[in-house]
C-alpha cells in the first residue's frame, strides 16, 4: 500500500469541505453522492440470468462506521445500490476491499457465489492484529453473511489489499501484501483454499530484494494462454522507480519462482512506466489491460498521460505495453488514497469495450467514484470513414496534409481527405496527421485540426456508441448547431447524444475479389502514364516493370502474388511470392522486399497490408506503419506517407503512385 492512514485520516481525506481539489475533475459519471474509496467490479458470468451485469463495491464511511457498498448496473453504468456489507470487525476499521466471482464450485459454493473480502482492524492501536475476511453472496448481492478469515496477524503488522482468483488446480487463492513478516517492511503472500471455508498457511510471493522494500497491491489474472500474470507495485524502492509497477508469471497460479528477485517493469517500447496501485483486466479478444495510478516518463517526469490512460499488451503480458485512452480520465492523479487511486476495470463480454470506476477528489472536496464506459481502440490500425448526418463525411479542408488544417464535413466522396484510421493508441489519423484539438484546449467551441501524430491528449479519442468523446477535455466531436452544409467545421462540445455527434466509423474492409485469401493476383500500376507496369520482385527488392501476358515467363511469375489472410491481422492481406516458397513482400526500412518468413512479431507485421478502396482500385497500408501505403517512386516499392522525411514521400502523385489495380495474373 502506498500510504497507511488511521480510518479518522481516511475520512477527513475523503470528506474534508473546502480541502483543496484539482482544477479539471474526473471525467465519467458518479456513482453516487458518497465518499468512496478503492472500487472493485466484476462482471457477471457464472450467475443465471444475472449473467452480464456489473457488480461493484466500494468503501464507505457512514456515521455508523466503514462499510462496503454493492451497486449494480446492467448497462455498464449507471450504478444503483444494491447490498451493503456490514461486517462489526470493520469498525476497527475497513481497508481495500475486494470483490470476486466464483466461475466454478468450490466446495459448497456453487458457481457464481460472490465473494467480498477487506482488511479489517487497522485502527485498533498499538495492540491491533487485523485481518482479511471473507463474505458470501449468493442473491446477486443483496445479502451477505460471513464466511471465513483469510488469515490474522500475529503482531501489530498491517494485512492489506486481498485479490483472489483461482489457480490451474481449481483452488481459491487470495494474495494480499502482509506486514507481519518479520525481517521485512512488507511481502506478498499467498494463501489457498479447496472450499472457501478454511485457508492455508500464509506463503511469500514477493519479498523484493531489500527488507526495507514494499511489494504491494497485488493483481491477478489468468491470462489466454493459460499461464497467469501478477502484476504489483515495489514502494520502500527509492529514486524514480519508487512504486513502479512490475510483474511475474506463473505457469499455475500458484508458483512464481525466487520471492527476492527483482521483477521487470511494466514499459512501453519507448520506456514509459507505471507506478502505484495496478489492477488488470483481460478481454475476450485476448488483450491484457493494466491501469495504475499515475505514468511516468522513462526519464521519471510525469507524462502528458499521466490519470488519462491505461495500458494495454497483446502477448500475455511478455513484451512491451502501449497506452490507450481511459475511460475514466483524472487529470490531476498524484500520490494519496484518492486521484486515481487503485481504479478497476471490466471489459465486456465480447471484449470490444471496457468499463472502469476511478476515484477522485470532487468540486466540495469528497473524494467519489465516477464511472465511464467506451469501445477499446483496435488492437491493429484499421481503415475507414467518419459518417456525419445528410451524406456528410468528416473531411480535412483543401485537401491539407500540413500541421493545422482544419477539419470540416463535406459530403461523402472517398476521397484520400476522408479516409480515417483508428489507431490502437486512440488516436485518428488521415493524411499522415492526426485529429488534433489545438493546444490540447478543453473548452467548448474548440475548432478541430489536424496535426503531426504526438501521442498526446489532444490526439485521443474514446467512442461511445456512434459519438467521439476527447477524454481530456471531456467533450464530443460536435457538428455547430447540427449543420450539414460543406465547409462546416468541427468543435468539441459537451457531449448530449444529439444527431450533431453522431459520427459512426464505417470500417472500409470491403476486399476487391482478387484480393482475398486464396486468389492469386498481380498488381498494376495505375499512374498515369505507367499503367503497363506491374509490381514485381527482382533480386529480391520490389520494383515496377513493363510487362504483359507475352513476357518471358519468369518476369511474369516476379510479378504474380498468392494472397493470404494478413500474418498479423487477419482482416488484412499478405502477398506470398508464387515462385520462392516462403518468401513475402514485406517491408524493412521502408524499402518493399522479398524475404523469407520468419516467425516472430515484426516480420508479421511488416508482410502485412491492409487493402482500401480507392478510385481506380486498392491502395495498401502496413498494419504496423498505420500512415504509410505501397507506393512505387522512381520505379522502386517503398512504404510512404505524404509529406513524409524521404524523397519517396514527396506528396507530389502520391495519390496516384499508391494505387494498385488487382487484375488476373500474369502467370499461372
Amino acid at each position: 500500500m502506498v500510504t497507511i492512514l488511521a480510518l479518522t485520516g481516511v475520512v477527513a481525506a475523503l470528506t474534508a469541505p473546502g480541502a483543496a481539489r484539482p482544477a479539471t475533475a474526473a471525467s465519467g459519471t458518479p456513482v453516487d453522492s458518497q465518499a468512496a474509496l478503492y472500487p472493485r467490479a466484476v462482471r457477471l458470468t457464472n450467475s443465471g440470468t444475472a449473467n452480464g451485469r456489473v457488480i461493484l463495491t466500494v468503501t464507505q464511511f457512514p456515521a455508523g462506521g466503514p462499510v462496503a457498498g454493492i451497486y449494480e448496473s446492467t448497462t455498464d453504468g449507471p450504478f444503483r445500490r444494491v447490498g451493503t456489507v456490514t461486517d462489526p470487525v470493520a469498525r476497527q476499521g475497513l481497508c481495500c476491499s475486494t470483490l470476486f466471482e466464483l466461475p466454478r464450485p468450490l466446495g459448497g459454493l456453487p458457481a457464481g457465489t460472490l465473494l467480498w473480502a477487506g482488511s479489517v482492524g487497522q485502527d485498533g492501536g498499538i495492540d491491533r492484529r487485523m485481518s482479511i475476511r471473507v463474505w458470501a453472496s449468493n442473491d446477486v448481492g443483496r445479502t451477505w453473511r460471513y464466511l471465513s478469515t483469510v488469515a490474522q496477524a500475529s503482531n501489530a503488522g498491517g494485512l492489506w489489499e486481498p485479490e483472489f482468483f483461482v489457480d490451474a488446480a481449481g483452488r481459491l487463492v487470495a494474495h494480499l501484501a502482509d506486514e507481519s513478516q518479520p525481517g521485512r517492511s512488507q511481502v506478498l503472500v499467498q494463501s489457498i483454499s479447496t472450499d472457501g471455508l478454511t485457508w492455508s498457511p500464509r506463503s511469500p510471493i514477493v519479498t523484493g530484494p531489500q527488507p526495507g522494500h514494499r511489494p504491494g497491491m497485488p493483481a491477478v489474472r489468468r491470462m489466454p494462454d493459460g499461464t497467469y500474470l501478477l502484476a504489483y507495485e515495489v514502494c520502500g524502492f527509492g529514486g524514480q522507480y519508487d512504486c513502479a509497477v512490475r510483474f511475474r508469471t506463473s505457469a499455475d497460479g500458484t508458483t512464481w519462482g525466487d520471492p527476492a528477485r527483482l521483477d521487470p517493469l511494466v514499459q512501453t517500447a519507448d520506456g514509459r512506466y507505471l507506478t502505484a496501485t495496478p489492477t488488470l483486466a483481460t478481454t475476450a479478444t485476448g488483450r491484457v489491460l493494466l491501469v495504475a495510478q499515475r505514468v511516468r516518463n522513462a526519464d521519471g517526469t510525469e507524462a502528458v498521460l499521466n490519470g488519462r490512460a491505461l495500458f494495454v499488451n497483446l502477448d500475455n503480458g511478455r513484451g512491451s505495453w502501449y497506452p490507450v485512452p481511459a475511460p475514466v480520465a483524472v487529470p490531476d492523479a498524484r500520490p494519496g488514497v484518492c486521484p486515481n487511486y487503485s481504479s478497476t476495470l471490466v471489459s465486456s463480454a465480447d471484449g470490444s469495450s471496457l468499463s472502469q470506476v476511478s476515484t477522485d477528489d470532487a468540486a466540495d472536496g469528497t473524494c467519489r467514484a465516477y464511472s465511464a464506459s467506451a469501445l477499446l481502440p483496435p488492437a491493429s490500425a484499421r481503415p475507414g470513414r467518419l459518417a456525419g448526418a445528410a451524406g456528410t463525411c468528416v473531411d480535412v479542408a483543401g485537401g491539407g496534409t500540413a500541421n493545422g488544417a482544419a477539419v470540416q464535413l463535406w459530403q461523402c466522396n472517398d476521397a484520400p481527405v476522408q479516409r480515417w484510421t483508428l489507431r490502437p493508441d486512440g488516436s485518428i489519423g488521415a493524411q499522415g496527421r492526426c485529429l488534433d484539438v489545438p493546444g490540447m484546449a478543453t473548452g467548448a467551441g474548440t475548432r478541430l485540426q489536424i496535426w503531426e501524430c504526438n501521442g498526446s491528449p489532444a490526439q485521443q479519442w474514446l467512442r461511445r456508441g456512434d459519438a467521439l468523446v476527447n477524454p481530456n477535455s471531456g467533450r464530443c466531436l460536435d457538428a455547430p448547431g447540427g449543420a450539414t452544409a460543406n465547409g462546416t467545421r468541427l468543435q468539441l462540445w459537451d457531449c448530449n447524444g444529439l444527431a450533431p455527434q453522431r459520427f459512426p466509423f464505417v470500417t472500409a474492409v470491403d476486399h476487391p475479389p482478387q484480393l482475398r485469401a486464396g486468389s492469386t493476383v498481380s498488381l498494376r500500376v495505375t499512374t498515369p502514364g505507367f499503367t503497363d507496369r506491374y509490381l514485381r520482385h527482382r533480386n529480391f527488392l520490389a520494383v515496377t516493370s513493363v510487362l504483359d501476358t507475352g513476357s518471358a515467363e519468369p518476369d511474369r511469375r516476379d510479378a504474380t502474388f498468392r494472397v493470404q489472410s494478413g500474418l498479423a491481422d487477419p482482416t488484412c492481406v499478405s502477398l506470398a511470392a508464387v515462385n520462392i516458397a516462403g518468401a513475402y513482400l514485406r517491408h524493412r526500412d521502408f524499402r518493399v522486399r522479398l524475404e523469407s518468413f520468419t516467425d516472430t512479431a515484426l516480420f508479421r507485421a511488416d508482410a502485412t497490408f491492409c487493402p482500401e478502396s480507392a478510385p481506380g482500385g486498392v491502395r495498401l497500408r502496413s498494419v504496423n506503419l498505420t500512415d504509410r501505403y505501397l507506393r512505387h517512386y522512381d520505379a522502386a516499392g517503398y512504404v510512404a506517407e505524404p509529406g513524409g522525411g524521404n524523397a519517396f514521400d514527396n506528396p507530389a502523385h502520391f495519390d496516384d503512385d499508391t494505387v494498385w489495380q488487382p487484375t488476373g495474373p500474369l502467370a499461372p
